[in-house]
């Protein structure tokens, strides 16, 4: 069955313009199915309401569920550099389902790299800050 149908209130979702969101209520109209969801935030002016239709939403991915880690010195976040990773594992063919082959295929790529890669080291880091469970302040080199 189609992923879009099968949504309904309090489900969470990925929008591919506003990331993880909630669906609020699901509606037909004018022969048209809406999904009406709702971005998370601290405070009800800081939240975002809007309706969606079939192929704006997908299912949430691993990735997605991380929590949110933003690293201490560089505009990044967990979910960012898990992303990037994953996206260039795919790349070669290969396909990386957890934390754990994300952190050894990284690792492996920066011992193999022919100079200094400042955007995966940041990214190990994160990774590292998670796994670990340590503060990224920690990890962090300056």
């Amino acid at each position: 069955m189609n992923y879009f149908r099968q949504l309904k209130t309090g489900d969470k979702t990925f929008s591919i313009e506003h990331g993880i969101v909630e669906v609020l209520f699901v509606e037909e109209r004018d022969q048209t199915l809406f999904v009406t969801c709702q971005t998370p935030a601290e405070c009800d002016s800081e939240q975002t309401t809007f309706d969606a239709i079939e192929g704006e939403l997908r299912a949430l991915t691993w990735v997605d569920k991380l929590p949110h880690l933003k690293h201490c010195y560089v505009d990044s976040t967990l979910a960012d550099a898990v992303q990037m990773v994953v996206n260039k594992a795919k790349l070669h063919e290969t396909s990386l389902t957890n934390i754990e082959e994300v952190r050894e295929y990284l690792t492996n790529s920066i011992r193999v790299c022919g100079h200094v890669w400042i955007t995966g080291e940041r990214a190990l880091e994160l990774i590292v800050a998670y796994v670990e469970n340590k503060p990224i302040k920690d990890v962090a080199a300056l």
